[in-house]
C-alpha cells in the first residue's frame, strides 16, 4: 500500500514539473548541443562519449538535495523552501546523458540512506 503523499511531496513534485517545461532547463540543453557530420548530439561530460541530443538530461551539481519541512520551524521552513527553488531553477547544471545521470543520482541517493 502506498503512502500518503506529504506536503513535502506534492510542492518538490510540482515544482519539478514547472522546472522540467522551463525555458532555464531548455537552455541547459540547447548550450550543450552539437551537430557533427549532420548530427545533432551533445557530449557527456562524465563518460566523454557523443549521444544524440534525446539522450541529455540536466543534472544539479553540486545536488539539489531533499525538501525537507520541520512543523515548528515554520520561517526557515519557507527560506529552505525558496533555496530549494533557487537552486532548481539557477543552480549549477549541466547535461549529462541518461545513463550516467541514472547511475549518478543511484549513488547520491545510496549516500543519503534512501
Amino acid at each position: 500500500m502506498k503512502k500518503p503523499k506529504t506536503l513535502e511531496t506534492k510542492l518538490r513534485s510540482a515544482i519539478r514539473l514547472i522546472w522540467s517545461r522551463s525555458s532555464e532547463r531548455r537552455a541547459i540543453l540547447k548550450a550543450a548541443h552539437v551537430e557533427r557530420a549532420d548530427v545533432k548530439g551533445f557530449t557527456c561530460p562524465e563518460c566523454d562519449e557523443f549521444w544524440p541530443i534525446q539522450m541529455a538530461e540536466v543534472d544539479h551539481e553540486p545536488p539539489v538535495g531533499e525538501l525537507k519541512f520541520d512543523k515548528e520551524l515554520y520561517l526557515h521552513d519557507r527560506d529552505n523552501l525558496a533555496h530549494w527553488v533557487y537552486k532548481m531553477f539557477w543552480g549549477e547544471q549541466r547535461a549529462i546523458c541518461k545513463l550516467c545521470h541514472k547511475k549518478k543520482t543511484a549513488l547520491q541517493r545510496r549516500k543519503r540512506g534512501k
